[in-house]
């Protein structure tokens, strides 16, 4: 498959590539890395937290995730998908940069959200980053140096927001339904546990 947006359990199954990576390159990429010197190749690419889990592969988290988002629809009388959960993530960090107040979010309760920008020196770049692509600019080739931790002052649920509202765990999530692995990964967004913030619960 060559779509850079996944649309259902098909796509999943029939992806090979992103960016014009193969699969098992990410996976290899996706991987904790403890010390950046030892993958000179594509250390930039890692992450010291990991993208997956130690025995997880791409296709299983993304298949995990789509089924989870699924079944809880399912359970709970709702429609939302990842480009909804993305899009929500994409307004709470513009509220946070242009200081709105309205997340856009159809909810009877009042949400009020404790956001914290933390920016850094070095640069994350995606997972997905593609040193030959012809285009440095690639829809891919992203990197960033931010992250917002938001905490739902109510419940005290909390995710990290890794990236901004371009670039990151957010493109990830609205293009392929990806919100990382390895449910100890403080960078996984479970997509269950954003539903429950973004509802007060």
């Amino acid at each position: 498959m060559k779509s850079k947006i996944i649309k259902s359990f098909n796509d999943i199954e029939l992806l090979d590539s992103i960016n014009g990576i193969n699969i098992d390159i990410i996976e290899n990429r996706a991987k904790a890395i403890q010390d950046n010197t030892s993958d000179k190749e594509s250390w930039r690419y890692r992450s010291f937290d990991g993208f997956l889990g130690e025995n997880e592969t791409f296709k299983e988290r993304l298949e995990k995730d789509w089924n989870l988002l699924e079944n809880w629809n399912k359970e709970n009388n709702f429609t939302i998908n990842h480009m909804t959960l993305s899009t929500i993530l994409k307004e709470i960090i513009n509220q946070c940069e242009q200081n709105r107040n309205d997340l856009g979010f159809d909810n009877n309760d009042d949400i009020e959200l404790y956001i914290t920008k933390n920016i850094f020196n070095g640069f994350q770049y995606s997972l997905f980053w593609n040193e030959s692509s012809k285009k440095e600019k690639s829809f891919w080739n992203t990197k960033w140096n931010v992250e917002y931790n938001v905490v739902n002052v109510k419940t005290q649920k909390q995710i990290i927001i890794s990236g901004d509202s371009n670039a990151g765990i957010i493109q990830y999530i609205e293009y392929l339904g990806f919100y990382e692995g390895d449910e100890n990964n403080q960078y996984r967004i479970n997509p269950i546990n954003l539903i429950l913030l973004l509802l007060n619960k």
